[in-house]
């Protein structure tokens, strides 16, 4: 990796990144291991993708956004982005095949659980003066109704270790920090310099730095099989920590509001794989020791013409580049992810033994690990706690984790959790992620499924 930059100012304090550095271009990969894939699904007919465009304004919306213990979770959605409930009288009429319709007691989510191996359809229904209609905005006399839309069947022919799945990984890809972004973030990291020593920091990013960004990834995803052709992955949750020689430390989460999944569909073969598919991903990306973000409004997409199970084990590169920009300054570039690649690699280094799992009462879910650096090298890294919790800050569920050299006194650390979960009557699922920030890449992730409450 080439170094490019002044020297640093020795009469001055200086961080680690006083010296802005910029890396040469280099194409990277990332890497997932760790895979675990558990529950079984069924196969169904073919369902709306991931990135369906959302209903016209006035017009309402139901898609299918998971699948859980048999049951298909389904939203709806006016024009304007407003989710009804059934309690809030909005109606689901299945219109082929038999499904129970319930709401969950807990969520209040709309579950639809198939009765025969047929295809199921349906739409939605918000009949006129309910609070559904006041909700979506509809202020006519007259029903609302969506379209017919495909939801699944209750065909079991998906196998146990294809109904979801957690990954961790790392590697990392190229990206490109342009000049007008650069000078803007890297004002308050060079504030402590002497003004000509500035100013030839500034100059020397000027025209932008390419980087190899170092990521180190934990995902989770649920598999919804619409059809025996047709299957999404929706990435229901991820976190991503980077490192970057002028931004610093970077954490990417997904965007709430837009959905980020693989859509894969057979090619026709004897089983469901090999399978065409397309993976798009929608990231935010927080800059931590700048105190900013920056989220992409175009998804990340990466094509295959042909994949296997686990997914990625065909490797994926991103088909162009991706712009980020700043949230608060949303014409402000922040850096453009030129090349990536995602792909299975099986990293060693770490290893994770569950010790104890508890469910309270009062909504609360206990857990206990024990991490181990198997490695000759000491781990710089992080613990995280990704799935089925209510801790959005991260405040409980996300921490440093360094451990010593393998056979030291400090190479095992226990690791104690306890995170807010909330009430759902189907099978939720958490991942205990561990990942290093340093060198080699050490990583794991030790998934845990309940019910809360218990049924």
């Amino acid at each position: 990796m080439a170094e490019n930059g002044p020297e640093p100012d020795r009469g001055q304090h200086m961080d680690r990144r006083g010296l802005l550095k910029a890396a040469g271009m280099t194409a990277a990969a990332v890497g997932a291991s760790g895979i675990v894939a558990q529950t079984a699904a069924s196969a169904a007919t073919p369902g709306t993708s991931a990135g369906a465009a959302a209903p016209a304004t006035g017009a309402l919306g139901l898609r299918v956004v998971d699948y859980v213990d048999g049951h298909y979770v389904v939203q709806v959605k006016s024009g304007a982005g407003a989710s009804l409930r059934l309690r809030d009288g909005v109606k689901i009429q299945v219109t082929a095949g038999a499904a129970e319709v319930k709401a969950d007691p807990y969520s209040g989510e709309i579950l639809l659980r198939p009765t025969r191996a047929e295809a199921l359809r349906a739409r939605a229904v918000v009949p006129a003066r309910t609070e559904a209609a006041r909700i979506a905005g509809l202020t006519s006399s007259a029903t609302e109704g969506s379209e017919d839309e495909p939801i699944g069947s209750d065909w079991d022919d998906l196998p146990l270790d294809e109904g979801n799945t957690a990954l961790a990984g790392g590697g990392a890809c190229a990206a490109f920090i342009p000049g007008g972004g650069v000078e803007s973030l890297a004002a308050p990291m060079v504030a402590h310099l002497s003004a000509d020593r500035k100013q030839a920091v500034l100059a020397s990013v000027s025209d932008g730095v390419t980087s190899r960004l170092r990521v180190r990834a934990a995902v989770m995803g649920n598999v919804i099989p619409f059809s025996a052709e047709h299957r999404e992955i929706r990435w229901k949750h991820a976190r991503y920590y980077g490192t970057d020689d002028v931004l610093g430390a970077l954490r990417f989460t997904y965007q709430m509001d837009k959905p980020s999944a693989v859509t894969m569909r057979s090619l026709g073969g004897k089983s469901f794989f090999p399978a065409q598919a397309q993976n798009e991903l929608y990231c935010r990306m927080e800059l931590l020791e700048l105190g900013a973000a920056a989220i992409s409004r175009d998804p990340m997409i990466f094509p295959a013409a042909s994949i296997g199970w686990p997914v990625y084990s065909t490797p994926m590169h991103l088909a162009q580049p991706v712009t980020f920009y700043d949230e608060a300054a949303p014409d402000r570039v922040v850096m453009n992810i030129i090349e990536n690649e995602l792909a299975l690699y099986d990293y060693n280094g770490v290893t994770i033994k569950k010790l104890g799992v508890k469910v309270e009462a009062g909504g609360r879910l206990r857990l206990s690990f024990r991490v181990t650096n198997q490695t000759q090298a000491p781990f710089t890294g992080r613990w995280m706690l990704i799935g089925d919790h209510s801790d959005t800050t991260f405040a409980s569920t996300d921490a440093e984790l360094t451990l010593g050299a393998a056979g030291s006194r400090t190479a095992t650390k226990d690791v104690h959790i306890n995170a807010p979960i909330r009430r759902r009557l189907l099978t939720q699922r958490v991942g205990f992620a561990v990942m290093s920030l340093s060198d080699p890449v050490a990583l794991g992730i030790s998934p845990v499924a309940f019910k809360y409450p218990h049924v």
